[in-house]
């Protein structure tokens, strides 16, 4: 809806009609589309569901011990944290090949260690032309997923069936999870059309450093030394990406191989705001990530038990967040090399608890009073503490975020994946300011910045957003949309959902919309 006087027109919409066949539950597992959202369009034997639990994590039981790193909830979030600090890194590109590019109609791809699905799930609605099929020795544990993407657990390093070819292969942090490179490689060549693309977005474990504030001996090269070690005892070690794999994939076949090389601040010790915000994820990313990176290498290959993992990483811990030691791991993305920017340091170093940035991350970029962070409790239930028990008569606890993040899908599915169907959700349409009233946990307005990065979101509510994870250009506030507003500057665009008996004064509302 445009903000110009105009006739209002209202379709009522197709005809319904029942269906003769009547199951008897809504859930019922019968029904193919019940068990593809049940399954994720996976199959998996319950055996594969059961992981096992080793030093308070838990692993693939698929191919039992073959990957290093857990699978539970804790590394899934930080996995998805990583995959926005990719997204981050790449401006918000999936890939930087040519068939990842909008409007490239690839067909069919393949995206191995697909890990959570996210990489997977955003490329299918970017491409709904395409057939996206994520593999990973964990089943894929998002329930949500348009319909052209599905998930396989298997084994890539097993002979791949695929009884078609690819356009497109993607990989993300594989190393240290191959034993044989230049197998993977012919079997990816093997499975790719004519033409095809194989991207590789990795990293290396050894950091580099401009300046020496790195010194030989400080305790993250230690780690650095020690899981390199360990990682090379259990037959997958790491490796130099850009010096080690352009051969292989050159004596396998490909050609037009090349690297682009980005850098990721160990923390946000960068003087340039884009590289400072890429610090502090990076580091998020690794205090996070840590533990689940040392605990099975050092335990099972280099017998070290958990509590000396533990005391071990307290040290190493402290080095990531010092703000005087300027490293930072490269991360070439895909096989003339590129150096990379040289990163200068910010002389005037913040503390972490004071640094803009920081705040944000924490905060998902809301500035919140403890009073507002501090839900009532009625009836079992949590609801909102600021304006207490006005306009909003609905809960905020952890099961209604996940009803509204379902809701959310069934929007997208009535929209055929539009976020909305006014013409600023176009693709092209230039869209700069967007208010989202009413945003819930925040999804929409999430979505609606990745698609369009050029724009600046704002999401409000009477509850803070409970995700910690927005792009840069995505902003939350806590505010009472029916006091006089208070923005200086207007809006493209305004997007609702779901309002009606939430607003007390809808004339006084449309009024400030207008």
């Amino acid at each position: 809806m445009s903000n110009t006087q105009d006739d209002v027109s209202a379709d009522n919409g197709p005809v319904i009609v029942a269906d003769d066949v009547h199951a008897d539950d809504p859930e019922d597992t019968s029904s193919d589309r019940a068990s593809s959202i049940a399954s994720s369009t996976t199959s998996v034997a319950s055996s594969i569901l059961n992981h096992r639990v080793e030093n308070g994590r838990t692993y693939h039981r698929y191919k039992d011990g073959k990957y290093s790193y857990p699978n539970d909830e804790r590394e899934n979030d930080r996995l998805d944290l990583q995959h926005n600090l990719f997204l981050l890194t790449t401006r918000y590109k999936p890939g930087l090949a040519p068939v990842a590019q909008k409007g490239s109609n690839v067909n069919r791809v393949l995206d191995v260690g697909t890990g959570t699905g996210l990489w997977c799930v955003e490329f299918g609605e970017e491409h709904p032309e395409a057939e996206v099929v994520g593999v990973d020795l964990s089943p894929v544990q998002t329930t949500f997923v348009p319909p052209n993407v599905k998930f396989e657990v298997d084994d890539i390093e097993e002979p791949w069936t695929y009884q078609h070819p690819f356009d497109y292969i993607h990989t993300r942090i594989m190393t240290s999870s191959i034993s044989d490179w230049k197998k993977f490689f012919q079997q990816c060549f093997k499975s790719l059309n004519p033409g095809g693309y194989i991207e590789m977005q990795e990293i290396h474990v050894r950091p580099e450093c401009d300046d020496g504030t790195m010194k030989p001996d400080c305790a993250f090269l230690k780690w650095v030394k020690k899981v390199e070690e360990a990682c090379n005892i259990l037959g997958r070690p790491y490796i130099n990406c850009d010096r080690f794999l352009p051969s292989l994939l050159k004596e396998v076949g490909f050609v037009d191989i090349s690297i682009n090389k980005f850098k990721w601040p160990i923390n946000p010790w960068p003087k340039d705001p884009y590289f400072r915000e890429l610090g502090l994820w990076q580091y998020e990313n690794c205090v996070e990530g840590i533990e689940a990176w040392t605990m099975a290498p050092f335990t099972r290959a280099l017998n070290w038990t958990r509590e000396e993992v533990n005391m071990f990483l307290i040290d190493v811990r402290k080095d990531m967040k010092d703000r005087g030691i300027h490293a930072d791991p490269p991360a070439p993305d895909g096989p003339g090399p590129n150096t990379g920017p040289i990163i200068v340091a910010d002389d005037d170093l913040t503390d972490d608890a004071t640094s803009d940035i920081a705040t944000s991350v924490a905060s998902s970029g809301a500035s919140l009073a403890s009073s507002i962070l501090r839900h009532r409790i009625e009836n079992g239930r949590t609801y909102h503490k600021y304006k207490d028990g006005r306009e909003y008569a609905y809960p905020n606890d952890e099961k209604e975020n996940d009803r509204l993040d379902l809701q959310h899908n069934i929007f997208l599915l009535t929209l055929n994946y539009k976020l909305g169907l006014a013409p600023p959700n176009d693709e092209n349409f230039g869209v700069k300011r967007v208010l989202d009233i009413g945003t819930g946990t925040g999804l929409w307005a999430i979505d609606f910045g990745e698609e369009h990065p050029e724009a600046e979101v704002i999401g409000v509510d009477l509850t803070p957003v409970p995700t910690a994870f927005v792009p840069p250009n995505v902003r939350f506030e806590v505010d009472d949309i029916e006091e006089p507003w208070m923005y200086s500057q207007p809006f493209d665009y305004i997007h609702t959902r779901a309002m009606t008996s939430s607003i007390a004064n809808w004339g006084k509302s449309l009024k400030q919309i207008y």
